[in-house]
Formats: structure tokens, C-alpha cells, sequence
């Protein structure tokens, strides 16, 4: 498995502890974790190793050493998936991903695609000038005049990410990160993965670091379907969130199984002709946005 964290952004202070809590959750069975973490100071390639019988006691490894780069981009996620996937041969792999997310439609974009800010709203937005990108995932803060645009980081366009991932090698796709659970996010990655675990809202800090130490487990048993390993781990979540109190105690999750994406899509289209003398529909759309 990889778990990438692109947190050279607001996010970097909360790596080093989701390290630390994989690496307490870190049992041996057979199976390979590999964390790749960029922040402000530079990009690295970790493995934890140890949780067996011969070295009880987890630990991390520092495999490779990149230095900055832009982990917002789809050739660095790219490139570090060849790297895993050459390096470390399995039957199957799985992808955590750590970043910022805005893989819904901010307020306002639905029906003027070309608003360019959002007055109150701390995550992604897609600079006037790239009206067409209105999903993406990942923020590098630390790319400066490579960044597209007239933006101030890096964002990677969803397309871009999923073009990235060679087809039918990940059995799984675990999104740390905020609005990415929106159908269309979903759609795009069918034949990529073959489920996704996500939130169509935010992901409150700290996310999943709370859960890693007892949690992380269920993303490497094999003894269980992958579905029900996902369920697992996502039940282990809300049953802690469900323990917090006021704001905390806010989450979402959803597990989708991607092959069911094209008969959706094929339901959806037969809807949508029957209503072609509709052209308001769209104004009667129930959105989900921030309030304010």
C-alpha cells in the first residue's frame, strides 16, 4: 500500500503525526507500507517496517530522499506510483491520499463556471483562467513560478491524477481529504480502482490520525474482502467521531464500488433525455456548499 501525503501546504504540521500514528497501528503480515511525505522542507519515501515477531517494535525507514518537488503534480504522484509499483511487486495495491480536496463544484461555479473567487472558503479554487478545472486534489504551496496561472500553488487536476494510475492495478482508493466523494470523482476513477472510500464533506483535523494506531489494520487484511475492509476501517472512524462533542463531531464517508459506475451513468442519461424541456432543472438542484 501508499499512502501519499502532499502536505506542503496549511496541512504539513499534521504529517509527522499521522506518521507516528502508522506507525504505532503498523502490524507485519506479509504486506508492504510505503509513505511517500512532502512538506515545506522536502519530499521523502518511507517504509514502515518491524511489527513481527523478530522486531516487535514498528519503525520507519527512510528509502528515498527527493528533496522539493511538486507533489501536486501528476508526474511526481505519478512517477512515485511506477516507483512503488517496480520496487515493491504485488498482486494488487492500495492508495491513501493526504492532501486538500475540491472535488465538488464550489458555490456559484454550477451555473458561471468563470467566478473565479470564493469570499470564506478554505479549500481549492480554480483561478478564472482555468474555467475548465473545476475538480482537483493535492496543493503544493512550495512551487512558485510553476504554478499555473496566475495561482500562488499547485493543484492536480483530477483527470490528470487518475491518468496517472495504470488501470486495474489498485484495489482500493482511500481519500484523507475534503468534498472528494462526489459522483463525477467517482466516475472518473472506475477504472482505476475497484472502490473508493471518501467524504462529500470536509474532513474535520486531524482526520484519520486518531484511528491509524487501531484502524490501519483493516486496510491490510486479506482475510476479509476488500468491501468489508474499507466498511471496517470507515466504521472505525464514524464510531469515533460519534465519541467527540460540537464541530468535531461532524463527518461523512461513503464506500463506492466502481463497477456499478456505468450502469449508473447509463440510468442517469435515460432520466436526464426525458427532461430536455427542462432547461430550469438545474435551479432546482439541492447543492451542498459551506453556509456564509
Amino acid at each position: 500500500m501508499l499512502i501519499y501525503m502532499a502536505g506542503d501546504n496549511s496541512l504539513s504540521g499534521e504529517t509527522a503525526q499521522k506518521i507516528e500514528a502508522l506507525r504505532r497501528g503498523w502490524q507485519w503480515t506479509g504486506n508492504k507500507c510505503l509513505v511517500y511525505v512532502d512538506t515545506p522542507e522536502g519530499a521523502r519515501l518511507l517504509r514502515l517496517r518491524g511489527g513481527c515477531q523478530v522486531t516487535p517494535e514498528a519503525y520507519v525507514e527512510t528509502v528515498r530522499e527527493y528533496g522539493r518537488e511538486n507533489s501536486a503534480s501528476a508526474e511526481v504522484f505519478g512517477r512515485v506510483l511506477r516507483e512503488v509499483m517496480s520496487d515493491y511487486p504485488a498482486d494488487g495495491y492500495g492508495l491513501v491520499f493526504f492532501s486538500h480536496g475540491s472535488g465538488w463544484l464550489p458555490a456559484g461555479r454550477l451555473q458561471n463556471p468563470s467566478r473565479a473567487s470564493l469570499s470564506g472558503l478554505g479549500e481549492p479554487v480554480r483561478a478564472a483562467s482555468s474555467a475548465q478545472g473545476t475538480r482537483s486534489l493535492g496543493w503544493d504551496d512550495g512551487v512558485g513560478e510553476d504554478a499555473p496561472g496566475s495561482m500562488p500553488h499547485a493543484e492536480m487536476e483530477l483527470e490528470e491524477f487518475a491518468a496517472a494510475i495504470p488501470d486495474g492495478q489498485l484495489d482500493f482508493i482511500v481519500f484523507e481529504a475534503c468534498l472528494m466523494a462526489g459522483v463525477e470523482v467517482a466516475y472518473v476513477l472506475r477504472g482505476k480502482t475497484d472502490y473508493i472510500l471518501s467524504s462529500a464533506a470536509e474532513i474535520v483535523s486531524p482526520g484519520f490520525t486518531p484511528i491509524y494506531p487501531s484502524a490501519l489494520r483493516y486496510l491490510f487484511d486479506t482475510s476479509r474482502s476488500v468491501e468489508a475492509s474499507l466498511a471496517a476501517f470507515g466504521e472505525s472512524y464514524m464510531s469515533h467521531v460519534n465519541k467527540l462533542s460540537g464541530d468535531s463531531r461532524s463527518a461523512t464517508l461513503s464506500l463506492v464500488a466502481t463497477k456499478e459506475l456505468d450502469l449508473l451513468a447509463a440510468r442517469t442519461r435515460e432520466l436526464l433525455a426525458g427532461l430536455s424541456h427542462r432547461p430550469d432543472i438545474i435551479s432546482d438542484l439541492q447543492h451542498f456548499d459551506r453556509p456564509g
